[in-house]
């Protein structure tokens, strides 16, 4: 069961930042710099997303986050606050608001 939901998760995540490349090329870099351009967002998640270490935050599909990059981060991941807690969430799991 693990291991199929790692296999789903990556499914969804190559779809999800595919569709995401298709829309900056065609709506331009808007969407690309809204979180490092802007500070802190907030963030809608299309997916549920399930913590793979200490350092992520579990969130429900719809939840919505406050979303922010730190430096250094991995660009692929953004810091994610809720309910007082915080830490990383894949950036393809979420649709800035």
């Amino acid at each position: 069961l693990v291991q199929n939901d790692s296999v789903e998760r990556q499914r969804r995540s190559s779809s999800v930042a595919s569709e995401s490349k298709r829309h900056q090329q065609t709506n331009g870099t808007k969407e690309a710099y809204a979180i490092d351009d802007l500070g802190t967002k907030q963030a809608r998640l299309i997916f549920d997303y399930v913590a793979q270490t200490p350092q992520e935050l579990s969130a429900a599909k719809n939840e919505i986050v406050i979303v922010y990059r730190l430096p250094g981060m991995d660009t692929d991941f953004v810091m994610a606050e809720k309910g007082g807690k915080r830490g990383r969430i894949p950036l393809s799991y979420l649709e800035v608001l």
